[in-house]
């Protein structure tokens, strides 16, 4: 599946899991090794949200996965091998935020370090700065 086609059903799905719109602080796929384009690579999806810092993120991949699953649509997204709940005030998201405010577009980054992580390439879907106090005044 090429990237676009991924992103695109990415944000179906956890736009879905997110039934009441609270929204992710971050959606990023981050390349698992440095390889020279986006094709048959395999991804860490890196999924934040103040809504799920409360939740146990275990359930919250089950749940995520599950749908998958049950819905027969593992193969759609063969490229990701692991799914990694983050909470929403970890440095590395807070940096993320900070430095960038992505919704409805793709920011593409390549060979940088952020907080001790080397990224070869990646992929911001979702940066928004909120804090959890906005997202509970969200109206469902």
């Amino acid at each position: 599946m090429d990237k676009e086609k991924l992103v695109k059903r990415l944000r179906e799905k956890l736009g879905q899991y997110d039934s009441d719109k609270r929204g992710y602080s971050l959606i990023m796929l981050i390349a698992s090794e440095p390889l020279l384009n986006y094709e048959d690579i395999n991804y860490t999806l890196v999924v934040s949200a103040p809504w799920l810092d409360n939740k146990d993120w275990k359930d919250v991949i089950s749940e995520i996965l599950m749908d998958y699953v049950n819905r027969n649509q593992m193969e759609e997204f063969k490229s990701i091998l692991r799914l990694t709940v983050v909470k929403s005030n970890d440095p590395f998201v807070k940096f993320i935020n900070s430095s960038f405010r992505i919704t409805g577009s793709i920011l593409e980054i390549e060979n940088t370090t952020i907080y001790g992580l080397n990224i070869y390439k990646a992929m911001i879907i979702e940066s928004n700065n909120f804090s959890l106090h906005e997202t509970l005044e969200k109206p469902a």
